[in-house]
């Protein structure tokens, strides 16, 4: 799993998927936080639907943390004010960038968990789907 699609998950993923993840790491590595988790505002790019033109859709609220595990670095976003799941994310990965022997195992679990956010996408799409309208312009 390369570090982009990690990023994605971990940003996603709830606490009850990171945590038991960070306290297993805890249990056999020392990890020291270089940044503890702070809120921070981000501005929130979008694309216009129609001309395709970026633009910045407003301000969001987000949680920074960055911790170090041996000579490897662990990083986390986490949007809203999350310092508990900001830190999981950030030691979970650390663990992975250091190649720990566990991280293959990590990974299963990071993997279970993407499978459980895109069922959950595909629902939310399907009740918004059933909302969409559809507008034709009748010439008479």
């Amino acid at each position: 799993m390369d570090r982009k699609k990690r990023f994605e998950i971990l940003a996603r993923a709830d606490s009850a998927t990171l945590s038991p993840i960070a306290e297993e790491v805890l249990r056999t590595a020392e990890v020291d936080v270089l940044k503890k988790p702070e809120t921070s505002l981000v501005m929130l790019r979008a694309l216009d639907s129609i001309t395709g033109d970026p633009f910045n859709m407003g301000e969001v609220l987000v949680t920074e943390c960055e911790v170090s595990l041996g000579n490897h670095v662990g990083y986390s976003l986490i949007m809203g004010e999350e310092p508990e799941r900001a830190l999981a994310a950030a030691i979970i990965d650390a663990a992975l960038e250091s190649g720990r022997a566990s991280a293959s195992s990590i990974e299963g679990k990071l993997w279970q968990e993407e499978q459980r956010l895109r069922t959950e996408r595909r629902q939310e799409n399907a009740l918004i789907g059933r909302t969409r309208v559809n507008f034709e312009i009748v010439r008479r």
